[in-house]
C-alpha cells in the first residue's frame, strides 16, 4: 500500500508558524521579566531550546510520519512522532466530507479534508488545496451515487 506524503510547503509553513509563536514568547518575555536577571536568562534558555528541538527535531519528524492513502474500500491516515496512529474510515460509512480554506489558502496553497462518518472525523491537515478537492470530489460523487 503505498501512502502519499504532504507537500514540503506544509512543513515550511510550520516551521515558519513555531519561529513566529517562539519569536511572540521571547518578546513577552523581554517585555515583562526584568531584563539581565537570572530567571530572564533562564526563560530565554528555555524558550530557545524548545525552538531547537521543535525545529529541527519534532516538526521534520512529523512531517515525514504523516502520509494518507485512498485505496479499495478505506480511507487510512497514518502519523505521529511519539504517538503513532493510524486511523482509518470505511467508504460505506462516510457521511459528508468537507474542505477547509483558511485566509491564507490563497497564499501557501494548502486546505484541511475532513471526513465524517457517524460517530467519527478523519482529518486530513495541510493537503495540496487541488488533491483536497479533487478527493473531496471523488468521495462526494460515490456518496451521491448510494
Amino acid at each position: 500500500m503505498k501512502y502519499e506524503m504532504l507537500p514540503k510547503r506544509s512543513l515550511v509553513f510550520w516551521e515558519l508558524l513555531s519561529c513566529l509563536l517562539f519569536g511572540g514568547l521571547i518578546a513577552l518575555a523581554w517585555i515583562f521579566l526584568p531584563v539581565s536577571t537570572w530567571i530572564w536568562y533562564g526563560v530565554l534558555w528555555i524558550l530557545g531550546a524548545l525552538l531547537i528541538l521543535s525545529s529541527f527535531l519534532y516538526l521534520p519528524l512529523l512531517y515525514l510520519s504523516v502520509g494518507y492513502c485512498c485505496r479499495g474500500g478505506d480511507i487510512i491516515v497514518k502519523g505521529g512522532v511519539i504517538f503513532y496512529k493510524t486511523r482509518f474510515l470505511k467508504r460505506d460509512k462516510i457521511s459528508f466530507v468537507t474542505v477547509y480554506n483558511t485566509p491564507f489558502t490563497p497564499l501557501i496553497h494548502l486546505s484541511m479534508l475532513v471526513i465524517t462518518a457517524p460517530g467519527s472525523h478523519l482529518v486530513t491537515p495541510f493537503l495540496e488545496s487541488s488533491r483536497a478537492d479533487q478527493i473531496a470530489d471523488d468521495l462526494n460523487r460515490e456518496l451521491a451515487e448510494r
